[in-house]
């Protein structure tokens, strides 16, 4: 078996400001008043430019607009080594807890561990947010075993999201160790308080999802059939042969109604559904994704990988938009990249309003000198999101 694929967690740096306010006590029987501000002035161009350049107010001078704004700095992005012992490649980021802070769950390929580390960042001392190069160092501390570690090998991943509606973040975690169906496809109900309950099968029949022989980022919590439950889309392929990679959608069949705040009446299970097949991606076949509205149109797009399908001329990297009556496009625009790619990130990196992408990629597969990079996409929200690439040096690019 290949050596478990190098993962890599992303930032974005983000700007938090806040203000602290005591209220006088009212004695009994007075009449509150209002405190005392000075009146509204406008103040001139020159004055709002002085004041952004000489004060430490976290706000800059927007010519454009001749007003004063926040200081953003998207894009940005400082890596930090996390103070943890264990060797992890798979994770599923959610406030287990409870506690307002997002927290991890870990595993990894090598094992079958699967460990809770609760987020407790809080604990470290907080930056100049006015300086937007400045992040707080994440602490993360190991904090419940929930599975013991046993020595067995064989491709994982995990994804996070409330199955249950009851408000507490659930993780699903999927394991292959031998052949190459999966081994383990387990969904893990949370207490809310960092505990999870007995662990039960997600689907009836494993070989409904394919193959899978990589650990990657190949699994998306999502609402396909837009009931109101969350479904998980999952990358595989469908048979031994390379071009059947394919996306399937795990199907919530759980029969409450979905409302806000209703618990599904029993514990959800799933049913796959093929929603994209076909895809040559080489032998490994789908094993990374993610979805989100990267096209700008208010319909969610779905952007596919493969940690085997090396080499620019195949475009490894490709998006399929989101069609407005549900499903995806057949059509699809292909992205040029060194390497392969196993792990994707879509968010705001650039706080402009329009979802960006990260991804990974890892060199065990193809050419020596590929892969082991990252990537960094700013989208410009039309129909073909990433057609300006990555320029390497101004912060949209790739990156070690």
């Amino acid at each position: 078996m290949a050596p478990p694929p190098r993962l890599s967690l992303f930032t974005p740096v983000a700007i938090a400001i806040g203000a602290g306010l005591a209220a006088a006590p009212v004695a009994f029987g007075s009449t509150p008043t209002c405190p005392q501000t000075s009146p509204t002035t406008s103040q001139t161009s020159a004055t709002l430019q002085q004041f952004a350049q000489q004060t430490n107010a976290g706000v800059v001078y927007d010519t454009s607009a001749a007003q004063l704004r926040l200081s953003k700095a998207g894009g940005e992005f400082k890596s930090s080594k996390l103070a943890i012992t264990d060797t992890f490649n798979i994770a599923a980021a959610a406030d287990f807890d409870k506690d307002g802070w997002t927290d991890i769950v870990v595993g990894s390929s090598a094992d079958r561990f699967i460990r809770f580390y609760k987020n407790r960042t809080y604990e470290n001392a907080a930056p100049d947010w006015t300086d937007p190069t400045k992040i707080r160092a994440p602490k993360f501390v190991r904090t419940k075993d929930i599975e013991a570690a046993s020595a067995v090998s064989g491709d994982a991943g995990m994804v996070a999201g409330d199955f249950n509606n009851d408000g507490k973040p659930d993780f699903f975690y999927y394991k292959h160790e031998t052949g190459s169906l999966l081994a383990l496809q387990r969904i893990y109900l949370g207490k809310g308080d960092g505990t999870f309950n007995t662990p039960y099968n997600a689907v009836s029949s494993v070989d409904t999802l394919g193959y899978f022989n990589w650990s990657s980022t190949n699994s998306y919590v999502f609402d396909y059939n837009k009931d109101g439950w969350p479904d998980i889309v999952f990358g595989t392929k469908l048979s031994s042969a390379t071009n059947t990679g394919a996306v399937v959608a795990m199907i919530n069949g759980c029969a409450t109604k979905w409302a806000v705040g209703t618990k599904c009446a029993t514990n959800p299970t799933f049913t796959a559904q093929n929603i994209k097949t076909g895809i040559d991606f080489g032998d490994k076949g789908v094993n990374a994704l993610t979805i989100g509205d990267f096209t700008g149109d208010g319909v969610a797009d779905l952007v596919v990988g493969s940690p085997t399908y090396c080499g620019t001329a195949n475009k490894p990297i490709r998006v399929y938009p989101g069609l407005s009556g549900g499903g995806f496009d057949t059509a699809y625009q292909g992205i040029t990249t060194d390497g392969a790619a196993t792990v994707m990130l879509g968010a705001d990196f650039s706080l402009d309003g329009k979802l960006d992408l990260v991804y990974g990629t890892d060199n065990w597969n193809c050419n020596a000198g590929k892969g082991g990079n990252s990537f960094y996409l700013k989208s410009n929200a039309t129909s073909t999101p990433f057609s300006a690439g990555f320029t390497s040096g101004d912060g949209i690019g790739c990156w070690k």
